[in-house]
């Protein structure tokens, strides 16, 4: 089963827009690396909206269930910020993830807040 997920956030960041672009970009890059050598992923996109201040990633995966696919791309977006330099102290867990998703930090000053996960 395939499990497509869509994580939103909201950026603030003392950052200047072209470092941030290329924080995010840097979390593309790694994506597309996990995605290279892993079967069960695929489809990685990275959105970025300087004006609007959001970013979205999105991750899908091959699963045996919609639960393991779900957790196989968020573990896959979650290594990609930590690949890129970022961090995530309050990465929530699988658990609390349904039906809202919550803040997640990275280092720099790019801090994603009030994220909302989409799955399907």
């Amino acid at each position: 089963m395939t499990t497509h997920c869509t994580w939103e956030f909201h950026i603030s960041s003392t950052e200047p827009s072209t470092t941030v672009a290329d924080e995010v970009e840097r979390i593309m890059e790694h994506l597309l690396k996990l995605e290279s050598s892993d079967d069960r992923l695929m489809d990685a996109a990275v959105g970025l909206n300087l004006e609007l201040m959001s970013v979205e990633i999105s991750m899908s995966a091959e699963g045996s269930t919609f639960e393991e696919g779900l957790a196989i791309a968020l573990a896959a977006i979650r290594t990609a910020i930590h690949s890129a330099g970022g961090s995530t102290p309050d990465w929530p867990n699988f658990d609390d993830l349904l039906p809202h998703g919550h803040d997640m930090a990275v280092e720099d000053g790019l801090i994603l807040q009030r994220g909302e996960l989409i799955a399907s």
